[in-house]
C-alpha cells in the first residue's frame, strides 16, 4: 500500500513541470498517507463510546473501594476480575494503576494474607503509575508496599531479611517524598514506622527518628495528620494536655464526617494503646472506642483492641473484665496464628498478670517461659535492626546527595543554556532597538522635512495672499483717494465747503484703508506665531460701542441703522486688543455687505462657560456673496478665527432669512 502511494505521488510529480507545485502535491499525498495511517491505528470506537467505557470502569472502582472497607473481599475480587477483563478487551490502559492497586489491596486485606501476591500487584500498579508520571499515586503505592512489608515483619517471626526489606522501602518512601516535594504519604510512613519500634518496645528511638524527619517537614496544627502523629509524641513527652487536645480535635474531624468510622476507630485504638498508663485520658478514649470493635478494619486491630481493654482493666484492678478481654484475644490468636508478635507478646503479659492475681503459679511459670524468649529475641534483633537502619540511612543519604548533585548539574546546565539564550536574545533585542532608533530618527527627519515643506507652502500661500490684499484691498482705496485729491488740487474754483464735503466722503475710504492695514499687520503676526495673549476682564457693550464709534462714518455713508441689544452686564475674559479687532472686523464685514438703508443687529447670550455675541446683517448671506457687488479677500474673518482660537473662543457662521449671521463665543468672566 505504501509503495503504491509513493509511486502514485512520484508519477504526478513527473507530470508537473513547475517545481513548487510538484513539491506541494508530494507533501499533500504524504499528508493523506499519514492521515490514513493514523486512522488505522486509532481505535474504531467513537469518542462517546470510549467515554461511556471509562465512566463505567471509574464507577466500578468506586464501588470496589466501598466493598473493600466493608470487608466484602469476595465481591471485591469478582468486580476486579470483571473490569480487568473489560479493560484488556477494550484496550483501555488509563486505569491500570488503579486496577492493580485494588488487587494489591485485596491480597493484603484478605483473610489469607497473600503478601507476595499483594507486592506483585502493587509493583504492577507502580509500573503503570510511573508510565503515567503520576507522582502522587506513586507515593501512595509506595506507602502501601511499606504496609505490606510491615505486615510481613509484624505478622511472623522477625528476621534480618524482613527487616532489610522493610527499612529499604521506608527510606525509598522518604527519599521519594524529598525528591518529588510531596508530603502526602511521608507523615503516614513515619506514623506506620511507630509500630515497628513498638515491636521492640523502643519508643525513645522512634521519637528520635520522628524528630529528625519532621523537623524540616512540619505539620499544620489544625490538620488531621497532626492530631494522629503528635498524640503519641505528646504522650512520650508527658504533655497530657496537648495529647488530650489532639484526641478531641480528631473526634471533631470525625463528627464533621471528615473521617470515616473505620479510620476513626483505627486511630483511637492506637491512641488508647499509647495512653494506657494515664487513667483519665485513657478512660475518655476508651469510652469512644468500646462500641467500635466491629468498625476496626482487620484482625490485628481487633487483637490490639482486646489487649488494650485487658490492660486497661488490669491497671484498674478489675480482673474479671480484664480476663474476659484476654480470653477474646486468645480465641482470636488461636484462629489466626500469624498475627504480629508484639500483639501476642502483649497478650501473654496480660495473661501472666491475670494468672499471678489468681495465684495459678504453675500456669504463670509456663507463660513466663514463653515471654522470656520472645523478649530476648526482640532485644537481640533490635540491635540488628538499628544496624540495618543505619546502613540504609547512609545509603539513602548518598543516593539523595547524588540526586541533588545531578539536579544541581542539570540546573547549572539549564542556567548556562538560559544565559546563552539570553545573550542571543539580548543581541536580537539590541539589534531591534538600534533598528527602531534608526527608523525613529529617519521618521523624525522625514517629519521635519515634511514640516519644512508645509511651512514653505504656507509661506508661499501667505505671500500670494499678501500680494492679493495689497493689489486689491489697499491699491484700490489708495488710488481712489489719490485721484479725488488730485481733482481737488487741480480745481481752484472749489469753495472751502465743497473741499470739506469732498474730503469727508474720502474719509470713509481712508478709514477702511486703515482697518485693512491693521488686519494685514495682525494677520501677518499670526502667521509668524508672534501673538502674545494678555487676557483681561472686558465689558462686551463698552468694546462694541467703541468699535461702532470708530466705524460711524462708514455707517452713516451707507445709511445703515444699528440695533444694539447687547446685555450691558455681560463680561468676558479675553485679550482686550484682540477683542476689539474681532468686533471691528465683524462690524466692518456686516457694513460692507449690507445694502444702503439696511440694518445691523447685535445681540448677546450666555452659553456656559461662554458668552456669545451675534452680528446679523441684511446682506445676501454667505451662500450668495458671489452675486454681491462687494468683494473681499476674506482676510478679516480669517483673522477673527485665528484670534478666537488663541483666546479659547469659538466661531460660527449661518445664513438666516434676514441675512448673514456671525456668532462668536468667548469665555464668560462670571462663569
Amino acid at each position: 500500500m505504501i509503495a503504491k502511494i509513493i509511486f502514485f505521488s512520484v508519477t504526478i510529480c513527473k507530470r508537473i513541470n513547475h517545481m513548487s507545485i510538484r513539491a506541494y502535491v508530494f507533501l499533500f499525498v504524504l499528508l493523506i498517507f499519514n492521515l490514513f495511517s493514523f486512522s488505522q491505528t486509532t481505535p474504531n470506537k467513537s469518542i462517546s463510546s470510549y467515554t461511556k467505557d471509562t465512566t463505567y470502569i471509574r464507577s466500578v472502582l468506586t464501588k470496589i473501594t466501598t466493598l473493600y472497607y466493608d470487608a466484602r473481599h469476595d465481591s471485591v475480587l469478582i468486580y476486579l476480575d470483571k473490569i480487568s477483563a473489560f479493560s484488556k478487551k477494550n484496550k483501555i490502559e488509563i486505569f491500570n494503576p488503579e486496577i492493580y492497586f485494588q488487587y494489591g489491596q485485596y491480597y493484603r486485606g484478605h483473610t489469607q494474607y497473600n503478601w507476595n501476591k499483594a507486592l506483585e500487584m502493587f509493583n504492577k500498579s507502580l509500573y503503570w503509575a510511573r508510565k503515567r508520571k503520576d507522582n502522587e499515586f506513586i507515593e501512595e503505592i509506595n506507602y502501601k508496599k511499606l504496609t505490606v512489608y510491615s505486615d510481613i515483619f509484624l505478622g511472623s517471626s522477625t528476621s534480618y531479611a524482613k527487616q532489610g526489606n522493610l527499612v529499604k522501602q521506608l527510606y525509598e518512601n522518604i527519599r521519594f517524598s524529598e525528591i518529588s516535594k510531596s508530603k502526602k504519604s511521608l507523615y503516614k510512613t513515619i506514623y506506620l514506622f511507630k509500630d515497628i519500634y513498638y515491636t521492640y518496645k523502643q519508643d525513645s528511638s522512634y521519637y528520635s527518628f520522628f524528630d529528625k524527619h519532621l523537623k524540616d517537614n512540619p505539620l499544620t496544627p489544625t490538620s488531621i495528620n497532626y492530631q494522629i502523629i503528635y498524640f503519641g509524641y505528646f504522650i512520650y513527652k508527658k504533655d497530657l494536655k496537648k495529647a488530650r487536645n489532639c484526641f478531641e480535635e480528631l473526634s471533631k474531624f470525625h463528627a464533621k464526617k471528615k473521617l470515616s468510622d473505620m479510620v476513626y476507630a483505627y486511630y483511637i485504638n492506637d491512641m488508647m494503646r499509647e495512653s494506657l498508663h494515664y487513667p483519665s485520658l485513657c478512660s475518655t478514649i476508651a469510652t469512644q472506642l468500646k462500641p467500635r470493635l466491629n468498625q476496626l478494619p482487620g484482625r490485628t486491630d481487633s487483637l490490639t483492641y482486646y489487649n488494650n481493654f485487658s490492660t486497661f482493666y488490669l491497671i484498674r484492678k478489675q480482673f474479671s473484665h480484664a480476663e474476659n478481654y484476654n480470653q477474646l484475644a486468645k480465641n482470636l490468636i488461636d484462629k489466626t496464628p500469624n498475627l504480629p508478635v508484639t500483639c501476642r507478646y502483649d497478650f501473654l503479659i496480660n495473661q501472666l498478670s491475670i494468672l499471678e492475681h489468681k495465684n495459678e503459679l504453675k500456669k504463670s511459670i509456663e507463660i513466663y517461659k514463653k515471654v522470656i524468649p520472645i523478649k530476648d529475641s526482640l532485644n537481640s534483633l533490635f540491635s540488628g535492626f538499628n544496624l540495618i537502619l543505619l546502613q540504609e540511612q547512609i545509603a539513602s543519604d548518598l543516593k539523595l546527595k547524588e540526586f541533588q548533585k545531578e539536579i544541581e548539574l542539570k540546573k547549572y546546565e539549564s542556567e548556562q543554556f538560559q544565559i546563552q539564550k539570553f545573550r542571543e536574545f539580548s543581541g536580537l533585542i539590541l539589534s531591534i532597538v538600534v533598528l527602531i532608533i534608526l527608523l525613529i530618527i529617519i521618521g523624525i527627519q522625514i517629519r521635519k522635512n515634511r514640516k519644512q515643506t508645509n511651512t514653505l507652502l504656507k509661506l508661499t500661500s501667505t505671500q500670494n495672499t499678501l500680494f492679493g490684499v495689497i493689489g486689491h484691498d489697499l491699491r484700490s482705496p489708495v488710488l481712489a483717494a489719490y485721484t479725488n485729491i488730485k481733482k481737488v488740487v487741480n480745481n481752484p474754483k472749489l469753495t472751502a465747503d465743497e473741499i470739506r464735503s469732498s474730503l469727508h466722503s474720502k474719509m470713509v475710504r481712508l478709514n477702511t484703508l486703515l482697518l485693512t492695514l491693521d488686519n494685514l499687520l495682525y494677520w501677518s503676526n499670526s502667521q509668524q506665531k508672534s501673538f502674545k495673549r494678555k487676557p483681561v476682564q472686558c465689558n462686551l457693550l463698552e468694546i462694541i460701542e467703541e468699535c461702532l464709534e470708530l466705524l460711524e462714518t462708514n455707517i452713516e455713508l451707507n445709511e445703515l441703522s444699528i440695533v444694539n441689544e447687547v446685555d450691558p452686564t455681560l463680561e468676558c475674559i479675553i485679550d482686550e486688543n484682540h477683542f476689539k479687532i474681532i468686533i471691528r472686523n465683524l462690524l466692518q464685514n456686516a457694513i460692507k455687505f449690507s445694502p444702503a438703508g439696511g440694518s445691523i443687529t447685535l445681540t448677546s447670550d450666555t452659553r456656559p462657560p461662554f458668552v456669545t455675541i451675534s452680528v446679523l446683517d441684511s446682506g445676501p448671506g454667505f451662500g450668495n456673496t458671489g452675486n454681491s457687488k462687494q468683494k473681499g479677500s476674506g482676510l478679516g474673518l480669517t483673522l477673527v478665527q485665528s484670534l478666537l482660537e488663541i483666546n479659547n473662543g469659538e466661531f460660527e457662521t449661518t445664513d438666516t432669512a434676514y441675512g448673514a449671521q456671525v456668532t462668536i463665543s468667548v469665555l464668560n468672566a462670571n462663569a
